[in-house]
């Protein structure tokens, strides 16, 4: 187990890390939401610029509305 935060930029480079020493899977999970529910919106989009850095394309996401 992990933590990382910080900037999309930050996140892919420690993730990168991890993945250069072999590991195939990772899991966001967006711990800051269960302070602030409001900071959810961001984190598709903040998630998806951390993907796009770490295999050169962004996330594939569709929202359902709410």
């Amino acid at each position: 187990h992990s933590f990382v935060w910080g900037s999309p930029e930050r996140v892919a480079k420690r993730c990168k890390a991890y993945i250069d020493a072999g590991i195939t899977h990772l899991s966001f999970w967006n711990y800051g939401a269960c302070a602030d529910p409001a900071s959810d919106k961001h984190f598709l989009p903040l998630m998806s610029q951390v993907v796009e850095k770490l295999r050169g394309r962004p996330l594939q996401v569709w929202v359902v509305n709410r």
